[in-house]
């Protein structure tokens, strides 16, 4: 996938193309097959994973062991960013691939602060 092609991607429209390429190259590619549990509720929250390919449901299960979907990411779209505070852990749910999918992992403590600042500030801007 080329940064040309993420470029229309709601997280990224704002940033500088340097900022882009930036985040595009950031971190660990990581595949998961279809199925694939990315993380549990209660993981230490030490990555935040930019999907390039692929989709992901973030689930919580019910006290009778049903799991409820809560939320399904694709292409372009951020999860984990609970990581980006130090000391916590995934407190939502389980994440789990949906099909084959691919991401760009970085662990906030091993990533610049200046590169943390602007992936925090590009996605608290499209969540608003």
């Amino acid at each position: 996938m080329s940064v040309e092609a993420v470029s229309v991607w709601p997280m990224v429209r704002g940033l500088s193309e340097h900022d882009r390429d930036e985040l595009f190259t950031m971190g660990a590619r990581r595949r998961y097959r279809r199925n694939e549990v990315i993380f549990h509720q209660g993981d230490v929250a030490d990555s935040v994973h930019l999907i390039e390919e692929g989709h992901v449901a973030s689930r919580a299960f019910t006290e009778e062991g049903d799991a409820v979907t809560y939320r399904l990411l694709g292409p372009g779209e951020v999860f984990g960013l609970l990581a980006l505070q130090s000391g916590t852990v995934r407190r939502y749910g389980t994440t789990v691939a949906l099909d084959p999918t691919v991401t760009r992992s970085e662990s906030p403590a091993t990533s610049s602060s200046s590169r943390r600042r602007r992936a925090t500030s590009a996605t608290s801007e499209e969540l608003a």
